[in-house]
């Protein structure tokens, strides 16, 4: 963020009492709403004895000010009617009352007053104006002026907004449903900001309404956990920092309280479906698998819901500084441990009869079939205090059923797809098999919640987009570097290239040796000179089939490759945002259909 910029979720309204003729409160929510170059705010608020007012704002003074009844009129067309829970709209405020109560009263209502409706305050102006407001959305970079916007201001900004076809340009005609979208609301002359993703667009005629909101917001707001239960909770921000990490949003600009700052011990315990330790328990480093533990009856009651008929506790202790960080860090050791159970368990590799180890002396196939899996339910603890999260980790996102509608089945059957299930299954084409590859390995990112393998599916996803693709050597990439454009230079500075073993310090060497040593890793060089990078073919591919990639999506492209290459070389992983993964499958779904139209056009 530069400095000086404003956000509107950092209004002084949202964050201090409210002070009107007749009434104190506090701001419940915050409503924009613009048309054509002039505009509102409209604030609700609420007070201890439960009423509600409804006024407006003044940003230049930070105060409070009358709605005019034409406003009010705004809000009852723009809000009242809307039924959008993503969005925070309607808030139980019965503005069809309302309206009917000025049309009765208006001739005898004052220039100036409240009118009251079901415990709902209004605060009217007859005179009251409107303010100038204009709006631009930025998109990749590209700006595009917005006609009209309603957005609600929370915890977080919604809003949705419309803009007419003929605003839109190609590039915004390909803009992904996960792509960071930034606005720039002018209001009397001051200039906010505030950004998110489009999660919605709707067509109709020749206008666009797309709605924002932030994907952490989003994802808190359609997440389903079927058991959580907190127990021995003495401080709220247990549960805060709990449920916000677990939804990917960064609260560092919270004041968390100093004691959730230190690192402390917790103790993590889950469960292995499909296992049965015979006699005691067993460990594996700080792990322990069968030994008693005390833990909460909620917990053992989640298990028996949840769980095969044969199961066993799996547990370790855990330094975090709270209790998601100790879940999140305890679940990785545990699935190591699980890992290294389910493959010793289903091989015969340490039976006796191989010489490396003496662990079982008889082996029989039926130790295949049995499948030993980490249980997703979860009791944490805090050695300290006692704080416990017990937690269901069967999350699902709604709707967890994607329904097809008309649209979406004429899709489905459309010549071009067909072409492509043929060429697959029937004339067996090579690049199409490559596709159907890369389109099963891009579905397991949907599938799994490990993110450590959703970046490896990814990228594997990717090479199979690029099989057959042609790119750059490492020498036309470097002579490219330095300007040098020649294919026939190119060709022979590759071909010129090659390895001279020095002599010195090998003269006892047998000559032979050494003259076949020098072949064979010229030949070696050789091969790999002529290999294009993975970048190179990326590259040339994309332009090759116009794909819609913006340069920060080629970043993330690099970034997951790096990481993936990291995890395979034994580096590890550093923590990676779940919406980085959305985007790089929005971003690998449009290489591979883009590719696939490329492949069938020669067919029409």
């Amino acid at each position: 963020m530069l400095d000086g910029e404003k956000f509107l979720r950092e209004l002084p309204v949202l964050h201090g009492k409210i002070e009107m003729p007749d009434y104190n409160g506090v701001c419940t929510g915050v409503y924009l709403i613009c048309e054509k170059g002039m505009g509102f705010i409209s604030i609700f608020c609420t007070n201890e004895r439960k009423e509600n007012a409804i006024f407006g704002y003044d940003v230049l003074r930070n105060k409070g000010t009358f709605l005019s009844l034409h406003q009010i009129e705004i809000l009852k067309c723009k809000i009242g009617k809307e039924q959008d829970s993503e969005l925070h709209f309607n808030k139980g405020v019965a503005f069809d009352d309302i309206h009917d109560v000025v049309e009765r009263n208006k001739d005898n209502l004052k220039d100036k007053g409240i009118i009251a409706i079901k415990g709902t305050k209004i605060f009217y102006d007859v005179y009251a104006d409107m303010v100038s407001m204009s709006i631009k959305m930025i998109i990749n970079e590209n700006e595009y002026v917005i006609d009209e916007i309603v957005g609600a201001l929370f915890e977080d900004f919604s809003c949705k907004f419309t803009i007419h076809e003929m605003q839109l340009d190609e590039k915004i005609q390909k803009v992904s449903l996960q792509t960071d979208i930034e606005l720039i609301i002018n209001i009397a002359g001051i200039e906010y900001r505030e950004k998110g993703i489009i999660f919605k667009i709707d067509k109709s005629n020749k206008q666009y309404t797309l709605k924002l909101m932030s994907y952490p917001m989003y994802m808190l707001g359609h997440m389903v956990i079927n058991n959580l239960v907190f127990q021995n909770i003495r401080n709220p921000f247990v549960i805060i920092k709990y449920m916000l990490e677990s939804v990917d949003i960064d609260i560092n600009g919270v004041a968390v309280p100093n004691e959730m700052k230190a690192e402390r011990t917790f103790l993590v315990a889950m469960a292995i479906n499909n296992l049965k330790l015979l006699n005691g328990s067993c460990s594996v480093g700080d792990v322990r698998i069968g030994e008693e533990i005390k833990v909460s009856s909620e917990f053992e009651e989640l298990l028996e819901k949840g769980g095969a008929d044969e199961r066993v506790i799996i547990w370790t202790d855990q330094r975090a500084t709270n209790h998601y960080e100790a879940y999140s860090l305890a679940k990785e050791k545990l699935m190591r441990v699980v890992d290294l159970v389910a493959f010793f368990a289903k091989n015969d590799c340490l039976a006796e009869y191989f010489g490396i180890g003496d662990m079982c002396e008889h082996w029989d196939a039926s130790k295949l079939f049995p499948e030993i899996s980490l249980m997703n339910i979860a009791y944490i603890e805090d050695c300290m205090d006692r704080q416990a999260i017990c937690v269901s980790g069967n999350e699902r996102i709604e709707p967890h059923v994607r329904e097809l509608d008309d649209v979406d089945i004429n899709n489905i059957e459309s010549d071009w797809i067909e072409k492509c299930y043929i060429k697959c299954t029937q004339e067996k084409n090579k690049k199409i098999e490559s596709l159907f590859n890369a389109i099963r390995w891009i579905n397991k990112v949907g599938n799994s919640t490990n993110k450590g393998d959703n970046i490896i599916y990814c990228v594997m996803a990717l090479e199979f987009c690029l099989y057959k693709e042609k790119g750059n050597t490492i020498v036309e990439d470097k002579l490219n570097e330095y300007g040098i454009k020649e294919q026939s230079l190119m060709k022979t500075l590759t071909q010129n290239i090659s390895v001279k073993i020095k002599t010195e310090g090998l003269e006892n060497a047998d000559a032979q040796i050494l003259e076949k040593l020098e072949s064979d890793m010229n030949s070696y060089l050789a091969s790999k000179l002529k290999e294009a990078s993975f970048n190179s073919k990326l590259q040339r591919m994309v332009k090759r089939l116009d794909v819609p990639i913006t340069e920060d999506e080629m970043k993330l492209i690099a970034f997951f490759r790096n990481k993936r290459n990291s995890m395979i070389h034994g580096k590890g992983m550093d923590e990676i945002k779940e919406t980085s993964i959305k985007k790089m499958i929005g971003i690998v779904s449009r290489i591979i259909t883009y590719k696939l139209q490329e492949l069938l056009r020669g067919d029409d």
